[in-house]
C-alpha cells in the first residue's frame, strides 16, 4: 500500500509540473521619421519579466531627440538606450529630426 502511495504520489507531481504556460507580451518597435534611424530590436514577442534593451541609432544628418511609450512623449528622454521589462504589450518609437 505504501508503495502504491508513492507511486501515485510521484505521478502527481510529474503531471502537475510538466504543463505550465509562459506569459507572452509584445514589444512593438517603429522610428519617426522613417528615413531618421533604426531601432534594435525590431518588433518581437518576450517572455513576462523578460529585460529588454532597446537602441535607437540615427542616420546620417538626424539626431535622436527622444521615445514615444504607447503614445506618451516622456521627458528627459536624451538617452538613445532605454529598456522595457515585458509585464505587459509595450510599443515605443524612437524619434528623430534633421540636424
Amino acid at each position: 500500500m505504501k508503495k502504491l502511495f508513492l507511486i501515485l504520489s510521484v505521478l502527481f507531481v510529474l503531471s502537475c509540473s510538466g504543463d505550465t504556460e509562459t506569459t507572452k507580451y509584445t514589444l512593438t518597435t517603429s522610428v519617426s521619421p522613417l528615413e531618421g534611424g533604426s531601432i534594435s530590436p525590431e518588433t518581437g514577442e518576450y517572455n513576462e519579466w523578460d529585460s529588454v534593451d532597446i537602441t535607437a541609432t540615427p542616420s546620417n544628418g538626424y539626431i535622436f531627440i527622444g521615445w514615444t511609450w504607447g503614445g506618451m512623449v516622456t521627458e528627459n528622454t536624451s538617452n538613445s538606450s532605454t529598456t522595457a521589462i515585458m509585464d505587459n504589450d509595450y510599443e515605443v518609437r524612437a524619434n528623430f529630426e534633421k540636424k
